[in-house]
């Protein structure tokens, strides 16, 4: 008797189609386009007004490793803030980003929510994937913060950096940095500034904890974005500032 090419069967609570012999489990495949779908509809009206937004400028990406402690603010720069830099008061920030809600985020979390920098516009991530649900930043901060939302998938769904982010969820390597250059890149800048992104273990600039980040995974998304941007905005050049961990990756400034 001829088999069918194309039947469903029942796993649980789960239909299986089988197309040809090839098993997919279809509640999952729904899921993942609805994911897809729900990201074009948001980041379509969040992102399209900032691309080419600052042509011509300098941004810098301030994160809080203890290099920062060495950092000389740069003049007439577009400043980008990440996790708890908007505690170093030695710049106020145009742009901001958080998606991890984890510890020691609740520390800061409503401190951030009420920070106004340079007339601030803040970005709170959504996470995409399951694996990451509970490290979503909450609706109800991101009211009380006046932030527009994003999604950012987990550090295994996406192996490239996400060129269009008005319809496509953005590319995470285990750190809110990447958001943050993806976002800097779209917008155009002549110059991109990275300073305390130290890319270890040492700790933080204000000696709060010693982190825990995924340092292997970290170091593969920068090579990653350098190779991006190499294609995407050969014209934008980047620049690590005192670097520690990203030595060599980009261009080199010691202040």
């Amino acid at each position: 008797m001829k088999k069918k090419l194309l039947s469903f069967e029942s796993n649980g609570s789960r239909k299986i189609l089988n197309i040809a012999g090839f098993k997919i489990k279809w509640i999952d495949r729904i899921s993942t386009y609805q994911r897809i779908l729900n990201t074009q509809n948001l980041h379509s009206q969040v992102f399209p007004k900032y691309k080419n937004c600052n042509a011509g400028k300098d941004i810098v990406i301030v994160a809080t490793g203890p290099s920062l402690n060495k950092f000389i603010p740069i003049k007439d720069a577009v400043y980008i803030g990440v996790n708890r830099a908007f505690e170093y008061d030695k710049v106020l920030f145009d742009y901001y980003f958080i998606f991890d809600n984890s510890s020691p985020t609740p520390e800061y979390l409503s401190a951030l929510n009420e920070y106004k920098g340079n007339n601030v516009k803040k970005f709170y991530g959504i996470c995409s994937d399951s694996e990451l649900m509970n490290c979503t930043i909450s609706e109800s901060d991101a009211i009380k913060a006046g932030a527009e939302r994003f999604y950012l998938y987990s550090e295994s769904s996406k192996t490239i950096p996400t060129y269009d982010i008005s319809s496509e969820a953005f590319f995470n390597a285990n750190s809110v940095v990447f958001p943050a250059i993806q976002f800097a890149l779209w917008t155009n800048p002549k110059r991109i500034y990275i300073a305390g992104c130290d890319t270890n273990l040492q700790g933080y600039y204000n000696n709060t904890c010693k982190n825990t980040l995924k340092i292997k995974n970290i170091y593969k998304g920068w090579l990653k974005v350098r190779d991006f941007a190499k294609v995407f905005y050969p014209d934008t050049e980047i620049y690590s500032i005192n670097p520690v961990g990203l030595k060599g990756i980009f261009n080199d400034i010691y202040q």
